[in-house]
């Protein structure tokens, strides 16, 4: 900046020029301003014209010269997407970013010619890209509903790249403030000789396909000294790409420093990364490729990294399936985990197989997934743990955990001996688990086969699940979910809940038909604590067979497992109601067999009974329901509830 103001100085007092002329010259820099060229610079003005019409001036002026395309300090343009495109005459051609430049807030004004890119560099060698202006890419107006897949030619749904150069050799970047763009914010695709230097990159951690730099088919890439925090990758390498050197950058939130995702003949060699710190990143630093490919990556080094709370800090995952994908895992092979306790401690909380935020993913095979479940049961848990215990497997440790994971598929496979739970779906949506057999010993503590969290449209059919827990249970935040063809046993039936447990549960939609308990604590439950708030409701249970099952029916809302400090007098309770039981038979255990127990201060409401009958698995003893607090009506049931209305008494 000083040395700009001092050649105006010069030129002023030469009168080289008027104060109207377009370009300013001296020796061989040639200055033009988008200012001259009709640039309003108030943010709400198109400034489109002015800045093509300014480079296309500096591109083609003299030879050999020196040219700067200068946006003033003080003003914000506002630019729809525009492409600066060379060859150039000019030797050296730099672009001098004081001022801030914004996207267009309508979408309809981002559709342009020149594919997916709002700043478009293409085919210009010796650029210069610096200052300390800002580059807002206006990206929540794209966030709330981007493209899943490829969309339709013409759409404007697909986010763009905010910053692309394109075939651009011996380019400088440098200083500049990058934020909110629409997705990813710098790309550099078949360049070569590319220095990056203290740039700030910055998108909230939840704004999706963010990356900060995404490096393709280029090569002698060296970027340092930045900070970058995203909602994706700070820094992507793909396919094409050699002898790229990453140093001093400080990434997170993100998903660290990433190559690939690599697929095909896709080549990455010669890539040196070092002295960099990943803060509260989801992934560190990771290769990651699709399956099938047959190129290579190679001689890769990671040196001087550090983690701050990492989720994945080292990742090579050659079974890669990115958001919107249709993926294949595919489990032919058997699955162990270690017999020795002390490996069992990890970074990723409390799961041993994780899969997080993989969309159209699909896990299935004749394979076996062994938890090693033994070594945990004996000496397992009770209440809450201390910090770093190695108790903390057999408590919170599940064998297989899906978190985020949406149109996910999982089918065929054999779990067995889980430390904790087998299968927990956590936020997820759109699943379709099938034809699985999960195995543990009556006697495993908390081995619940599913267990189902703050997830929607779930369908769990045609499965054997024998275990010394639930076989299926469905927790708060769960809806439209469907359940048929399980047979169940040992276990402790098909639950939902616990609700309640110190704040608010919603269930609704829950649809359990066609299943058989076999010999199991209890048939099909809701149980809840009290005190709690919110709501269970729209549930049936149908087509339900029971083989000495001891307490087949049950609504437990005074459910206390540590049966410690157990309260029964609370003003709140979760709100139970349209439950429906219907077509369900077999034998029981027990002598209650239907067990109503309501809260007293909050009636269970709406609930049928239509053709249940169970009797005793001995002959000739003879059964009995209970109820408190319980309301509906009955047809065709036996053993009599004096709880629910007749229809014939109505």
């Amino acid at each position: 900046m000083v040395q700009f103001i001092s050649l105006v100085l010069v030129l002023l007092t030469s009168s080289a020029v008027s104060s109207t002329t377009s370009r300013i010259s001296l020796a061989s820099t040639i200055i033009f301003d988008v200012m001259k060229y009709g640039a309003k610079g108030n943010g709400k003005t198109d400034d489109s014209q002015a800045f093509v019409k300014a480079w296309k001036a500096a591109c083609q002026s003299t030879p050999n010269s020196k040219s700067i395309l200068n946006i003033p300090g003080g003003r914000t343009y506002l630019l729809k997407p525009i492409a600066f495109t060379g060859p150039c005459r000019p030797s050296k051609i730099f672009v001098q970013v004081s001022g801030n430049i914004v996207g267009s807030p309508k979408k309809s004004d981002w559709l342009s010619n020149h594919g997916d890119s709002w700043i478009l560099f293409s085919m210009v060698n010796g650029l210069t890209v610096s200052g300390n202006g800002r580059i807002d890419g206006q990206g929540p107006i794209w966030w709330k509903n981007a493209c899943i897949g490829t969309p339709p030619p013409g759409t404007t749904c697909h986010a763009p790249v905010a910053l692309q150069f394109k075939r651009c050799n011996a380019i400088r970047l440098n200083g500049l403030t990058m934020l909110n763009s629409p997705r990813v914010h710098i790309t550099m695709t078949n360049c070569k000789g590319v220095i990056v230097t203290n740039l700030h990159i910055i998108a909230p951690e939840t704004s999706p396909n963010t990356d900060g730099i995404n490096i393709a088919g280029s090569s002698n890439v060296n970027i340092r000294d930045s900070v970058i925090g995203t909602g994706d990758d700070c820094i992507a390498i793909s396919g094409g790409s050699s002898n790229i050197k990453i140093s001093g950058i400080m990434c997170g939130p993100g998903h660290g420093i990433s190559i690939g995702s690599l697929s095909g003949t896709d080549v990455v060699e010669n890539v040196d990364v070092r002295n960099c710190t990943m803060r509260k990143t989801l992934a560190g630093v990771r290769i990651k490729t699709y399956q099938g490919g047959v190129g290579h990556a190679k001689k890769i080094s990671f040196a001087g990294i550090k983690f701050d709370a990492v989720y994945n800090p080292i990742l090579i995952d050659q079974y890669y399936c990115p958001t919107q994908q249709n993926c294949l895992t595919s489990v032919s092979g058997n699955i162990v985990g270690s017999n020795n306790k002390t490996d069992w401690m990890s970074n990723h909380g409390d799961s041993w197989i994780l899969f997080s935020m993989v969309s159209g993913l699909s896990v299935s095979g004749n394979g076996q997934i062994d938890g090693q479940g033994p070594i945990w049961w004996e000496n397992a848990c009770i209440g809450t743990p201390a910090p770093v215990s190695y108790h903390l497997s057999p408590t919170y440790m599940y064998a297989l955990q899906f978190k985020r994971c949406n149109g996910l598929r999982l089918n065929g496979l054999t779990h067995v001996n889980s430390p904790r739970v087998h299968i927990t779906l956590t936020t997820c949506n759109g699943v379709i688990v099938s034809n699985l057999h999960i195995i543990a010993p009556e006697t495993s503590p908390n081995t619940d086969g599913i267990d189902i969290s703050g997830s929607t449209d779930v369908n769990i059919r045609d499965s054997i699940i024998a275990t010394g827990d639930d076989c299926i249970a469905i927790g708060g935040g769960s809806s439209n979910i469907k359940i048929s063809g399980i047979t169940c046993g040992p276990g402790h039936g098909i639950s939902i809940g616990s609700l309640g447990h110190g704040g608010t549960d919603v269930v609704e939609d829950v649809d359990v038909r066609n299943c058989t308990m076999r010999k199991t604590l209890t048939g099909v439950r809701i149980k809840t604590y009290q005190g709690g708030s919110g709501y269970a409701k729209k549930i049936s249970f149908t087509d339900i067979r029971f083989d000495a099952v001891y307490n087949p029916i049950i609504i437990d809302q005074y459910y206390c497992p540590t049966h410690k400090n157990c309260q029964n007098s609370f003003a709140s309770a979760v709100n139970l109601s349209d439950i429906t039981y219907k077509a369900i038979s077999g034998t029981s255990n027990t002598d209650n067999v239907i067990n109503l127990s309501c809260s007293k201060t909050v009636a269970c409401t709406n609930i049928v009974m239509d053709s249940v009958r169970i009797k005793s698995a001995i002959p000739g003893r003879k059964v009995y329901g209970t109820c408190i607090n319980a309301h509906g009506r009955a047809t065709h049931v036996k053993p009599y509830l004096d709880c629910l209305i007749e229809p014939s008494s109505i």
